[in-house]
């Protein structure tokens, strides 16, 4: 019998980090710190940097780490001149009004989508959920009553939504400042940075756009979560009442205290003759995963579909194609899938993992309803709330927490991983 859950391989990574941090890294901070005239060229100084370059396609995140941890105060920098450089003429990145809090209408979501989910949330009842649901399409058939599904498709993004999110990719590419591999596995691409974690949790190498990041926390916590915790319900632990949370705010949350999809991890991939041409059949580090794709309309490729595979014979069960530009996928992370090579043109997909705090992975449905989420619970915006710790709890536990993150946010799982 397999464990109901595992931790994600991930936090290795971040224990390296910390290490390198504590021997290499204050040296490298005082000295980038000790000379305003430094900081503002941090673009230039960036620019300069020789950037390693990525060859592992197995255990990647290993890979040069000293290098993004020694520069990650001057990227970060670098990023937020680069911005202000460019931010007149970048267009607006919005899926909510920056002075409400109520998500309005924009020209990034598929309408018909957007629709569905903000009604689900203002009112969670069977038929509104149902509404989201009906359009999806699932990808991998459900015959197993015991559990959830595995794999659905939708248009997530609108034509003018991909070219308004490819234009900060573009800047990203154009901008001459090193960006670190986005996973294990993948070699080219970047990992979006999140400004909402604690200062130790922030991946060195990270891109540190203010709008890109805003983007993906606004994006995985109004539409993924919720419809991550739709399909995958039994494996959502119920909301904690409010007084218990606030009682181990301070604490170190154990699994307990979280709904197991808490936090997430986002990054960009990209296929392409020249580059990673295919992906090996793996599994995620995550308890559910959103892959989306960004091709501008017009940009074609030929080949390059996701394959899943059937956990009990290793049969491939079905290829997905991305039909249109945002078309996404989303599926349980432990499903084993890879990507079939890439003929000619590219590709590039927005992938988002989430997951439990400290990279901890369900990979068994509750048995009992009890201790899942309500319906009401799944689309209310307090239960949609990242998970990430607002402070830390002492100098070990910072550590901790960033010995463990890059490790347990970068992993892919190889087939030949067991429990």
């Amino acid at each position: 019998m397999r464990a109901p859950f595992r931790f994600s391989c991930c936090s290795i990574l971040r224990v390296a980090s910390i290490l390198n941090l504590l021997t290499f890294g204050s040296i490298a901070s005082s000295s980038y710190s000790s000379n305003d005239d430094k900081k503002t060229d941090a673009l230039s100084q960036a620019r300069l940097l020789i950037p390693p370059i990525a060859n592992a396609s197995l255990n990647g995140e290993f890979e040069s780490f000293e290098f993004w941890d020694n520069h990650g105060d001057l990227l970060r920098e670098a990023w937020s001149i680069l911005y202000r450089n460019h931010r007149d003429a970048l267009p607006p990145l919005l899926l909510r009004s920056p002075s409400s809090s109520t998500p309005f209408s924009n020209n990034i979501l598929h309408p018909p989508l957007q629709r569905a989910v903000e009604a689900a949330r203002k009112t969670p009842t069977i038929e509104t959920e149902t509404n989201v649901k009906s359009l999806w399409t699932e990808v991998i058939p459900n015959n197993n009553k015991n559990d959830d599904g595995g794999a659905y498709k939708c248009q997530l993004f609108t034509a003018e939504g991909v070219a308004t999110i490819r234009a900060y990719i573009d800047l990203v590419s154009n901008s001459g400042i090193p960006t670190r591999r986005p996973n294990g596995m993948n070699r080219f691409g970047f990992i979006f940075d999140e400004f909402d974690k604690h200062e130790e949790e922030r991946i060195n190498g990270a891109v540190s756009l203010p709008p890109l990041s805003a983007f993906y926390s606004n994006l995985v916590q109004e539409y993924i979560r919720p419809m991550g915790r739709m399909f995958f319900p039994r494996y959502i632990q119920k909301q904690q009442q409010q007084q218990q949370q606030q009682q181990h705010h301070d604490s170190i949350r154990n699994e307990e205290e979280d709904n197991n999809d808490g936090e997430s991890f986002g990054f960009t991939i990209r296929y392409s003759q020249d580059e990673d041409v295919r992906l090996n059949e793996h599994s995620d580090a995550s308890l559910y995963t959103l892959n989306v794709n960004l091709n501008l309309s017009g940009e074609g490729y030929t080949n390059s579909s996701i394959y899943f595979v059937n956990e009990d014979d290793g049969e491939r069960i079905t290829t997905m194609e991305f039909d249109t530009p945002g078309m996404a996928v989303l599926h349980k992370g432990s499903i084993r899938h890879g990507a079939n090579a890439i003929v000619d043109g590219s590709r590039i997909n927005l992938v988002v993992w989430l997951f439990g705090k400290d990279g901890y992975v369900r990979v068994a449905p509750y048995q009992d309803e009890s201790d899942c989420m309500t319906l009401e619970e799944r689309w209310s915006s307090t239960s949609t709330t990242s998970t990430t710790s607002t402070s830390a709890t002492s100098t070990s536990s910072s550590k901790r927490n960033r010995q463990s993150i890059e490790k347990e946010h970068m992993s892919l799982v190889p087939p030949s991983w067991e429990l």
